[in-house]
């Protein structure tokens, strides 16, 4: 008998076996758990005479945020040298992807390096921050995500995981796409040699079916600000 009603099915698999089981993606919620038991409580109004206890935590924003989605990891140590100005770098790995490669994947010339960049005069000084390398790094995951038809998957910074030496480029897979899962990022330590330590955070990415929505951008009403005041109180009446 014929399912028509089969959800459609988006898929992750690793061009390196072993990915499967030492850098499987997860939801991140193992990092945001640990920075939650790091924060103070916030005082709302610096006249109290007491600080509540609210902190990000208490956000829905962020807890959903992190709950949705997928983070992909470095899957072994990766050292980044920069020069002071910006204008170089070098980078090193302790392994050779082409060892590891699946079977299926080996006679692809594309996998032998572990740090790419777009050349300068493509990336800066579009999107160049003061104090950054001038190029846009890129970086595989050694991991590939396959996207039936009318679903997209946004790339996205992991975000709540105190990363400062590097930020995430953010970007839109298209629906109906098979693609190596390649994180795209500004560099900001300049000067210095850094090392992205296999396990850390690099992107979230969130699969979504692509629709066209029906938003409607209006004057607020009187019942609005009835619901907004509720809201808020509910919101802000405990600790």
């Amino acid at each position: 008998m014929f399912n028509f009603f089969k959800k459609p099915k988006i898929e992750f698999y690793p061009i390196i076996p072993q990915l499967l089981e030492t850098h499987p993606p997860d939801n991140g919620m193992k990092d945001l758990t640990s920075i939650f038991k790091k924060l103070m409580p916030t005082r709302i109004n610096p006249e109290l005479s007491y600080s509540t206890k609210v902190t990000a935590k208490n956000c829905p924003a962020v807890i959903e945020y992190c709950k949705y989605g997928y983070v992909f990891r470095a899957w072994q140590d990766i050292l980044i040298k920069t020069t002071a100005d910006g204008e170089s770098y070098e980078w090193s790995t302790p392994t050779n992807t082409n060892v590891f490669l699946s079977n299926h994947f080996q006679q692809n010339t594309n996998f032998n390096r572990e740090v790419s960049h777009f050349l300068k005069d493509s990336a800066y000084p579009h999107f160049h921050k003061q104090g950054s390398l001038k190029y846009l790094l890129q970086i595989p995951t050694r991991w590939c995500i396959k996207l039936p038809k009318d679903y997209g998957a946004l790339f996205l910074p992991v975000w709540y995981d105190n990363e400062q030496r590097f930020s995430v480029v953010p970007g839109l897979l298209p629906a109906d796409t098979t693609e190596e899962i390649n994180v795209v990022i500004q560099w900001h330590k300049l000067g210095c040699e850094e090392i992205i330590k296999a396990g850390t955070p690099l992107v979230r990415i969130i699969p979504f079916k692509m629709e066209k929505d029906n938003a409607v951008i209006r004057d607020a009403t009187a019942r609005d600000a009835y619901v907004f005041r509720k809201f808020n109180l509910l919101k802000g009446n405990h600790w």
